[in-house]
């Protein structure tokens, strides 16, 4: 189903976000971890042929959204939800239509075969819709100031909050990543959890300290 393609989307760039935050400052074994899992994914894909016919499917079902066909898919009526909800926020650029405001429009503006649906599967044209560009700017801005943030610190748990923030992003972009109770809500709050963990006692003291290098405080007399 298509909450397992948005699983084998987003996992693998959680997992690269966590490997290049630990490894970054080691190009050899950064460049073998980013071997290893690409040898994983596309061994994962070419030996299971359940996972190569969804992909398949999704493909096809993109390919006759755009040729202009309707229909209660998967994928074909995220196709439209894109084209359908860029007007809407076309239209309210500034203020969009309320909270709320993006089911009443897309009852009035999708086809009806696929007008039975509660969310765009998209939470940055979601966000747009309803509050404007400048709502899906500060969604978007929350998700990098997180990122900028961990990125200065160097242990297990700002990586895992990164590959967790990345996740989160690259799921609401093609699912209801940060929106859905049974997905979202779940997500934000490990989030929550391992950006505490990460600005916990002494994390901050790991800041940006490269290999090799020893912090000393010792006064010279």
């Amino acid at each position: 189903g298509n909450g397992k393609r948005t699983a084998m989307v987003g996992l693998p760039i959680g997992i690269a976000v966590v490997v290049i935050h630990l490894l970054r400052h080691n190009r050899l074994r950064l460049l073998l971890a980013f071997v290893s899992i690409a040898v994983l994914v596309g061994s994962l894909v070419a030996l299971t042929p359940r996972i190569q016919t969804q992909w398949m499917e999704g493909i096809q079902e993109v390919r006759r959204a755009l040729a202009g066909e309707v229909n209660p898919g998967s994928w074909n009526p995220r196709i439209h939800m894109i084209r359908i909800t860029g007007g809407m926020i076309e239209d309210r650029p500034l203020t969009g239509w309320g909270v709320g405001g993006w089911n009443s429009q897309w009852q009035e503006r999708a086809p009806e075969v696929i007008r039975n649906t509660n969310m765009p599967h998209n939470d940055f044209l979601w966000m747009g819709a309803e509050t404007g560009l400048p709502g899906a700017l500060a969604w978007t801005g929350l998700m990098l100031i997180g990122l900028i943030a961990l990125w200065r610190i160097r242990n297990w748990a700002a990586a895992a909050a990164s590959g967790a923030i990345a996740i989160a992003f690259v799921s609401s972009l093609i699912n209801n990543g940060t929106r859905d109770a049974t997905i979202g809500l779940p997500m934000l709050m490990l989030v929550g959890l391992l950006y505490a963990r990460a600005f916990s006692s002494g994390a901050p003291a790991m800041a940006m300290q490269d290999e090799g290098t020893v912090a000393s405080t010792v006064e010279r007399p």
